[in-house]
């Protein structure tokens, strides 16, 4: 068992085992009692995150290559991919992507991250917030001041990094550089050589989960603190990498069109009945989502979110249209060009990425998800959506309940330990048990999610809509079939309806 290094007479004390820091100042001494500081002096608060622990069939895979996946669930990804105009292989997709000189078969030798020599941070030239204003980076933090200078107590705790009480009025920004050319060659060298991670679901044709328990590169990548603060001042508050670590860099495989539709004029091509990414909200708050494709002669792959704010008002316009959204409630973005990305609040706004109907490669974005340090904002991961099932023939993600529960004790350790270490004197005991039950419910709703899986989002299928049937929500359609047979509507069909 590792022994706990403490040292009481610095500012930062570090605890390895756990991998959290707590930074606090020093207290002058008087009469040889200890003072606290002033909550002005301390602008530093506990900082809980569990370090990434790599399950035993991924360290298997590392070491033999071979599949973290059942027989059964790659029958699955191969069904899923059969039903594609084209019937992709995830080798052929990837092999654009394998460094030059290295031999199909051959592992890619990984250099140590460095942000210095693999990141090339650069500002986004603006922003849109949840009310779809663009403003600068500038002018949205001046407006975000003073939203909390209108109140003491909120002025107080969003200018304290990790205590924000306010959500984020993020929507998205504009494209902006964000890897070198140095951790470009080494991302799409990464993902090249991990063909044995890629799946295929029935909302996204071609993806790659995992690496994060695989490369260690890609860990580093995602926890890099340079990274973290030009992610948070975008956000407008400080941010940490998802608890799911099998998130970390989520990669997004575009299916091209067959060859012969690629050659023809762009008025006689018909359009890709297999969209990137159907239209959805995210289940984790925040995500960096890059573009690691020549872009190059690209058509379609366009990120387009819907003109509403919330996965209800969004949903509702898409379904109302049957999917022909007004061009004026449209919004797109372009990625720009490979090493680009953009940063986005995917929880809070409907979204999804346009087909790709030409492109030199096949389009590869790849996802950094991320979520707040304070635990006074609400978490917004949707467990749903990451818990593993008991169908050994679903693509499930078997890591999702462990992640989940050591996510939310971390959060909920986060709750208890700022308010035992919080300067303020209190008498009542109803207030004390207010604040000592709001980590109470949340821990009593993690041990609900984790004994009866709860309703998972609901995505719109486009595919059934492009083909010429009504556009459908996903989670409804199963809803609704499960009624059929037991003659009662599921909770979930009566919440989606």
């Amino acid at each position: 068992m590792r022994k706990l290094k403490l040292k009481a007479s610095t500012r930062t004390v570090t605890v390895s085992a756990s991998h959290f820091s707590l930074c606090h100042s020093t207290a002058a001494a008087a009469a040889g009692m200890p003072v606290p500081p002033a909550p002005s002096s301390s602008p530093c608060r506990p900082h809980f995150r569990a370090d990434v622990l790599v399950p035993q069939h991924h360290r298997e895979y590392v070491g033999s290559g071979r599949s973290p996946y059942s027989p059964e669930q790659l029958a699955v990804g191969e069904r899923h991919r059969a039903a594609l105009p084209t019937q992709p292989d995830p080798a052929t997709l990837l092999a654009a992507l394998r460094t030059p000189g290295l031999k199909e078969g051959e592992k890619f030798v990984e250099p140590v991250y460095d942000a210095a020599v693999h990141l090339q941070l650069e500002a986004p030239p603006h922003l849109v917030t949840l009310n779809f204003d663009t403003l600068s980076v500038g002018a949205a933090e001046a407006a975000r001041k003073r939203v909390c200078g209108s109140d003491r107590e909120g002025r107080v705790r969003q200018s304290i990094p990790g205590e924000e009480t306010l959500p984020s009025d993020l929507a998205y920004t504009a494209a902006f550089r964000v890897l070198s050319d140095e951790g470009i060659r080494v991302l799409r060298a990464i993902i090249s050589s991990n063909v044995g991670l890629v799946q295929s679901s029935a909302r996204i044709p071609c993806l790659m989960r995992n690496l994060g328990y695989v490369s260690e590169w890609v860990r580093r990548f995602n926890e890099c603190p340079v990274l973290l603060s030009h992610l948070s001042k975008l956000a407008g508050m400080q941010l940490q990498p998802s608890y799911h670590h099998g998130t970390y860099s989520h990669t997004n495989i575009g299916v091209l069109p067959p060859a012969e539709e690629m050659s023809k004029p762009s008025h006689l091509r018909r359009p890709n009945l297999a969209p990137v990414d159907q239209w959805h909200v995210d289940a984790v708050p925040f995500v960096l989502i890059l573009i690691l494709s020549d872009m190059e002669g690209m058509e379609g792959g366009e990120l387009e979110c819907v003109r509403r704010k919330g996965k209800e008002a969004g949903m509702k316009l898409i379904a109302d249209t049957n999917n022909n959204v007004p061009e004026e409630d449209l919004l797109r973005v372009s990625y720009e060009r490979m090493g680009y990305a953009l940063f986005m609040q995917g929880c809070e706004i409907v979204h999804h990425v346009t087909p790709v109907l030409k492109a030199k490669e096949p389009r590869v974005t790849v996802v950094n998800s991320y979520m707040p340090i304070s635990h006074h904002v609400p978490d917004r991961h949707v467990y749903a959506m990451f818990a593993p099932s008991s169908d050994p023939k679903d693509f499930s993600i078997r890591e999702g309940a462990f992640e989940y529960a050591r996510g939310k004790s971390m959060r909920i350790a986060q709750r208890l330990f700022s308010f035992a270490k919080e300067d303020v004197y209190e008498e009542s005991p109803l207030v004390l048990a207010q604040r000592l039950e709001q980590a109470q419910m949340e821990l009593a709703e993690t041990i609900q999610s984790l004994k009866v899986k709860p309703d998972r989002l609901a995505w719109f299928e486009e595919r059934k809509n492009q083909g010429g049937d009504e556009g459908v929500f996903e989670a409804l359609r199963e809803a609704e079939a499960e009624a059929d047979c037991t003659g009662e509507k599921t909770l979930e069909a009566k919440q989606i309806a």
